[in-house]
């Protein structure tokens, strides 16, 4: 049976890309695997950051971070089970997956691991002008997968 992998993330979501994934998975008779990705990257960041300034010390520092953690695993959870609703009520075979890490190796070990024909995601929309100048995520995932991406703009 063939996959279309939905990729949602804690920076990058979108309900377009979970609609058409659902209705490409029941057109195709495919499964649908739906990733949440919680990118450990960007809470280090900015924890980072904010003990960089002063904000926060070490031990607060850690703390938060395993609050907003726990807050993006929470947020994964709800957001898998609203796609696997969908994904039931139109007939589709579905499987979710919870991971942390980066996004590109990430996504790329998950499409190789299951064998997805297809994977949708979601980027953030930029100005043009920053778009020209700044290569996303997104459009190096399709570059780089041995599948059809689909990339939706926020």
């Amino acid at each position: 049976m063939e996959t279309v992998l939905v990729v949602l993330t804690t920076s990058r979501s979108s309900q377009r890309a979970v609609d058409y994934a659902v209705e490409r998975a029941a057109r195709q008779g495919a499964r649908l695997l739906a990733l949440f990705l919680v990118e450990s990257e960007i809470a280090k960041g900015i924890f980072d950051t904010f003990s960089d300034i002063g904000f926060i010390g070490e031990r607060p520092s850690a703390e938060l971070t395993e609050a907003v953690m726990r807050e993006y695993r929470l947020r994964g959870r709800e957001r898998l089970a609203a796609v696997g609703e969908a994904a039931r009520k139109r007939g589709v075979p579905f499987e979710a997956r919870m991971e942390e890490g980066d996004f590109l190796p990430t996504v790329l070990r998950v499409i190789e691991e299951s064998g997805a024909a297809t994977a949708v995601v979601a980027r953030r929309k930029l100005k043009t002008l920053r778009r020209y100048f700044s290569a996303s995520l997104s459009e190096e995932l399709r570059e780089k997968a041995p599948c059809e991406v689909v990339i939706f703009d926020e």
